[in-house]
């Protein structure tokens, strides 16, 4: 399709493509060139490497155009916003996407790790509550449930002590489940239990602040892509409108 610049569609395509937007090889000039023989045959073109750009700069030069991309993409997204997202890639020291993309996802790592952690120290800081309710009880029960045994398990002393020895045969399930040979002391449990609680706490506190920077993160990503969005789709809305008016 001729027209400013000359188009072409393939068969399956549903959109004609410049001539003028092709890799180097492939564009108006260098076809004529190829037809009337007056291009040297050096085969096929390498594609160039991908350009290489400062992200900071090119998202304030996108932030500067004005076009009707632009436009619909600041009524959804709000401009203060990204002027955070750029000093937290300044700050960070972030200049490509690849860069954002690989520093969010070792964030979410890490986010994921001090989570796992967390919920470890909390399910061990409740066996420890528990076996250490067990072994008071069990202990504060003892003397009751041995003059039951010496008793012969008198009915009649059963009746009368049924709590007591109730709890004490539930503790000792309780160390049996747990295949406890050897009762730990209290003081010991104790001492875990404070251990582990301020270890809890540290992971917890860096858990919080991990996770806030992984959120800015996650708006990086989001406002990044929202503004390369809205530029693809200006540019798509320009190719159309140039294709109507080539028909």
């Amino acid at each position: 399709k001729r027209g400013k610049h000359v188009s072409v569609k393939g068969g399956n395509q549903k959109r004609f493509v410049r001539l003028s937007s092709l890799p180097e090889g492939y564009r108006e000039a260098e076809i004529r060139a190829a037809i009337s023989g007056e291009a040297k045959r050096e085969g096929r073109p390498r594609p160039k490497p991908e350009r290489s750009f400062n992200l900071l700069i090119d998202i304030q030069s996108k932030l500067q155009s004005k076009g009707k991309g632009f436009k619909r993409w600041a009524t959804v997204y709000n401009l203060k916003q990204m002027s955070k997202t750029l000093l937290f890639l300044r700050d960070n020291k972030i200049d490509s996407v690849n860069q954002l993309n690989v520093l969010a996802t070792e964030k979410q790592e890490q986010c994921d790790r001090l989570l796992l952690s967390i919920q470890a120290a909390e399910k061990r800081l409740a066996e420890l509550a528990a076996l250490k309710t067990q072994i008071i009880n069990y202990s504060k029960t003892r003397p009751i449930y041995e003059a039951y045994r010496k008793a012969g398990y008198s009915k009649s002393f059963l009746e009368e002590h049924r709590k007591e020895i109730m709890i004490h045969k539930a503790a000792k399930a309780a160390f049996d489940a747990l295949d406890i040979k050897k009762l730990p002391r209290v003081k010991e449990l104790s001492l875990e239990y404070e251990q582990v609680l301020e270890a809890k706490k540290a992971d917890y506190a860096e858990y919080r602040q991990v996770k806030k920077e992984t959120q800015e993160y996650w708006i990086a990503q989001r406002n990044i892509a929202s503004l390369y969005a809205a530029e693809r789709e200006a540019d798509e809305e320009r190719q159309r409108q140039e294709e109507k008016k080539q028909r």
